[in-house]
């Protein structure tokens, strides 16, 4: 039908009726990008809206306009037929897992299993230095600071780009992490306050090169990539209460920032058409406001008969994610427990 409408305006046929050479025109200026759109869509596209959906309906409506335009100009010989045969319903379960497994397909996943981790996280390691403690003999004011110092291993397994539904036991790239931890502490008040930064150091991994709203993408954009993680720095103040010597309720506020993920190929890693690996670090750069609450046991490891034993920290912490201004920050709640010894170093 455009090739008629063009070859009739070319031809001089509408000259005479400037309405309909008018018309003519529109159909050809809104006819061609859609013509050739839906070539490109319909000619690539693995599944199609299902009938009578939003998206067969945003899909079908302007072929229909168009064909209302073509008949108006009501041109002998110039028809628009058809529209696009939409499925009427979706796959299966099964249906779907068969071709996204199928190791002739576009996808070429493994089989759609439950994740088991079986395997060792990224181990930390590290130590602390009490710098700084301070015990009145009377009513004043006691601090005790802190320095902790944190190293995490790439011992971790990542998911596998060809298992959509693996989870990984670590991010397999190696961090050093910095702690300054500082109660205060008047009798039954205090608060701690702490600071935290994170040096995320370069790792690689075997990645599909595919935007986020994409999460299936294709077996031919799997890609080596060299992954640079933004550097984490954080902020909190809690206030507590002492309910007994060792024993006390908090309740504070954390703040954090990340810096934004680099991805780039790894040498000799062919590149995939289309697309550009930093596609990866979208909503990377991330900030959050965290509301947390706790109950608190915190023993400087002095017994009573003025013996020392080991000094250790346990405690059971409630966070919830209260607002965030940059990235993809899930709105979480979350629950942590933590048993902590020290050794006086040698």
């Amino acid at each position: 039908a455009l090739t008629l409408v063009a070859g009739k305006l070319n031809a001089g046929s509408f000259d005479a009726d400037p309405a309909r050479k008018a018309l003519a025109q529109q159909i050809l200026s809104t006819g061609t990008p859609l013509d050739a759109g839906l070539k490109d869509f319909l000619g690539d596209a693995i599944f199609l809206p299902i009938q009578r959906s939003a998206a067969a309906t945003a899909l079908t409506a302007p072929i229909e306009s168009l064909r209302a335009s073509i008949n108006t100009l009501a041109e002998p010989g110039i028809t628009l037929l058809g529209t696009p045969a939409l499925p009427t319903r979706g796959l299966t379960t099964s249906e779907f897992e068969s071709f996204s497994t199928n190791k002739d397909g576009p996808l070429q996943s493994r089989a759609f299993e439950p994740p088991v981790l079986q395997y060792l996280g990224d181990i930390e390691v590290g130590s602390s230095f009490t710098w700084l403690e301070h015990r009145p003999s009377g009513a004043g004011f006691a601090v005790r600071s802190v320095v902790v110092g944190t190293v995490r291993l790439r011992t971790g397994q990542l998911d596998r780009p060809d298992s959509f539904f693996d989870i990984g036991t670590g991010d397999r790239q190696p961090d050093v992490q910095g702690d300054l931890i500082t109660d205060v502490v008047r009798g039954r008040l205090g608060a701690r306050i702490a600071a935290r930064y994170v040096l995320q150091l370069p790792g690689r991994k075997d990645r599909r090169i595919a935007p986020v709203d994409q999460p299936i993408s294709g077996a031919n954009t799997v890609a080596a990539v060299q992954w640079n993680p933004g550097e984490i720095m954080e902020g909190s103040i809690e206030p507590f209460v002492r309910i007994a010597p060792t024993l006390s309720l908090s309740a504070g506020v954390r703040y954090w920032s990340k810096g934004a993920d680099v991805y780039t190929y790894l040498r000799n890693q062919t590149p995939i058409p289309g697309v550009t690996p930093d596609v990866l670090a979208a909503g990377s750069k991330q900030n959050a406001t965290v509301l947390t609450a706790g109950l608190n046991f915190s023993h400087d490891g002095l017994r009573k008969d003025g013996t020392r034993g080991l000094p250790m920290d346990a405690w059971v912490h409630w966070e919830m994610i209260a607002s965030s201004g940059l990235g993809r920050v899930p709105a979480s709640q979350t629950i942590s427990f933590m048993l902590r010894f020290y050794r006086k170093g040698l």
